[in-house]
């Protein structure tokens, strides 16, 4: 018994010597964005709406912080850390929160319903929105393996990704997009791997939802979100004039419909004879 506690104090302690700097990152990082985070509340700070995006990276850094000591505590005891994991996920919900107060959370709206928020972030070059759709693409992706396919916390983590999506479809200045995306643009790289990217993001976040509702809920309300993320999807190819992607797009949403139309009519008559 007296080995056993001594092997898991030597544990502990090479555990703590070697999350030392990321734990000292992690509480100096909370720290500020608490300061700022008053301020914001306040009304006392100068460009909230380009603020909020450096607290969203700043939370991406903690989100990568949780993880690296979670792999650093699985090196050593073999197992899991919980408590680590839970907090990567408030973190991650954090990020998107931050970017959501500035660019919103519309699934499927003309561009005139959001761009009030992107005009005060007009600073903010495409290259920077690409790069910051990337760093939350890499974390999102070391979360969920991090937390493994069977979690119960599949379902957040999916929502997580639906919301990533809108964010990063909604931070693309659709006013700029067509001088962007021209070849000769200084921005033409990013414009373009940005887009490409938003369409695989609608895409993933539509067939997460239609998998959920099939392997899962049976819930009308995840197979409709699913035909939303095909509905921004298709107005994004429209805009950009992506025909043909916009007429595939067209087809599956009108497959979904119809399948959901037939699914809800099937649990309604089913609800009714249960009744009798």
């Amino acid at each position: 018994m007296k080995d056993n506690m001594k092997d898991n104090s030597g544990k502990q302690n090479e555990y703590a010597e070697r999350t030392q700097s990321f734990n000292s990152s992690v509480e100096q990082l909370l720290k500020d964005t608490q300061d700022v985070d008053a301020l914001l509340k306040k009304g006392e700070m100068q460009d909230p709406e380009f603020m909020k995006i450096k607290l969203s990276i700043s939370m991406l850094t903690i989100v990568a912080n949780y993880l690296a000591m979670n792999r650093i505590y699985h090196s050593i005891f073999g197992k899991t850390n919980d408590n680590l994991l839970n907090e990567a996920r408030k973190s991650m919900h954090r990020c998107l929160t931050y970017l959501e107060e500035v660019v919103t959370n519309i699934v499927d709206a003309p561009f005139s319903d959001y761009e009030e928020g992107l005009a005060k972030i007009a600073a903010v070059s495409p290259h920077q929105r690409y790069s910051l759709v990337e760093k939350i693409s890499q974390q999102l992706n070391n979360l969920k393996e991090a937390f493994g396919k069977n979690s119960k916390w599949a379902n957040i983590l999916l929502e997580f990704e639906g919301r990533y999506a809108v964010i990063a479809k909604n931070l693309i200045n659709l006013r700029d997009y067509f001088v962007n995306s021209d070849f000769s643009s200084p921005h033409y790289e990013p414009t373009v791997r940005h887009i490409r990217k938003v369409r695989e993001l609608l895409e993933q976040a539509a067939d997460g939802y239609r998998k959920k509702y099939e392997l899962s809920t049976k819930a009308m309300d995840d197979f409709q979100k699913g035909i939303n993320y095909l509905s921004a999807l298709k107005r994004l190819d429209i805009f950009t004039g992506d025909q043909e992607s916009a007429v595939t797009t067209k087809k599956k949403i009108d497959t979904w419909t119809a399948k959901m139309t037939a699914d809800a009519a099937a649990q309604k008559k089913a609800r009714a004879e249960a009744k009798r």
